[in-house]
This record gives C-alpha cells, structure tokens and sequence, in this order.
C-alpha cells in the first residue's frame, strides 16, 4: 500500500494521507487522526476498483446460496472481495438475518444482505456526518422500492405465502422456489445501484 501526502480542500484544507490500495481510496486527516470516507460514487470514479461484472456477481451470490449459505449471507459474499470485506467476517456479520432476519419472517434476508453492502459502499463512519447518513438511507430505501416493484414485498412471510405452501417451507424447498431468484435479483439491483460503471 502506498501512501501520497498532500494538502487538498478535503474537510477545509486540512493536511491529509491518500492510501490508494486496488480496491478503495482511504483519506486520513492527519490533524483530527480520522478516516475522511469519500462519497462511494467518487471512489469508485476516481480508482474504479471494481472488477467483476453483474453476471458474476450474482453466479458468486448463487454459489454460496447453494453451498447452503443464508440469502443475507449470499448477498453479503458476493460482494465482500470488492469491498475488502474479510470472508469470515461477512459470513458472521450476516449469518443472523436469513429467514426474514433469525427466521422472524420479517424484512428479507437478501434485502439486508443488500442493506449491509451499501453500509459498506456509503454509510457514515462520522457519527456528525450527516448529509453522508442520509445519502445512505436514500440508497436503501431504492433498494427495497426496487426489490419491491419485482416482488410486490420485501417481508419474507408475504413472499413465502406468495410462491410456497407451508409445506414447502417446512421441507426447505421454497430456496428453490422462490429463495434463489431473490437473492439473483437482489444482487442484480445492488450492481446496477453501486457497482455498474458509469
């Protein structure tokens, strides 16, 4: 990882690191000691760090669903080599919110999966940065308006009712019914919100 010094118009002029690694741009202001996160968009314009196209990513999302891997895990692993996301790490972060968050049958696992990657594209490290929290929420709120316009919900006991009988979920088909093609779509929106180049 190389280092740059340089004085820019970062937080007022203030002196400022550049690590440039492969995958993101990491500004650390020297004179507060904390991580300036740059607007994802403008990472990814100025380092265009991502390398797999949307077929890849929701065969890689696949894989792991087919593994055996949770919806909210298999969105989460998809993506979490682009965004330098330890492995473990997201298969632990993630492992809880299958089923509709712990099998509550509530929001969908894939669209938390997909609520977790745009945390890690463009949430707020800064808890006084606001215009950056917000720009975020916005974000997730097009996701699930998205994810919502394909599948008419985004609460994983509708969805079920929808394409699986209770016998089906008792027997786990419904990954195959109805599971699989979520997390494919989710994964789909989330290339075309984040990661599709402009």
């Amino acid at each position: 990882m190389g280092w740059t010094s340089f004085s820019g118009n970062v937080n007022q002029a203030k002196p400022v690191e550049v690590n440039r690694n492969p995958k993101m741009l990491i500004v650390f202001d020297l004179k507060t000691g904390t991580n300036v996160r740059f607007l994802a968009s403008l990472r990814f314009l100025i380092c265009n760090p991502f390398t797999m196209n949307k077929q890849d990513a929701v065969a890689k999302a696949l894989s792991y669903f087919d593994e055996g891997y949770a919806c909210s895990q298999s969105v989460l692993l998809a993506f979490a080599e682009e965004l330098d996301l330890n492995e473990n790490t997201a298969k632990l972060i993630s492992s809880t919110f299958g089923g509709g968050m712990g099998r509550l049958r509530q929001k969908c696992g894939a669209v938390t999966g997909g609520f977790m990657v745009l945390g890690l594209t463009y949430g707020n490290s800064d808890p006084r940065d606001m215009d950056t929290k917000l720009a975020s929420y916005k974000k997730v709120r097009e996701l699930n308006h998205l994810f919502e316009d394909i599948h008419g919900t985004s609460v994983c006991a509708d969805l079920l009712k929808k394409h699986a009988t209770e016998a089906d979920v008792s027997e786990r088909k419904h990954h195959k019914i109805i599971c699989r093609k979520i997390v494919s779509d989710v994964v789909g929106i989330l290339y075309d919100l984040t990661f599709q180049p402009k």
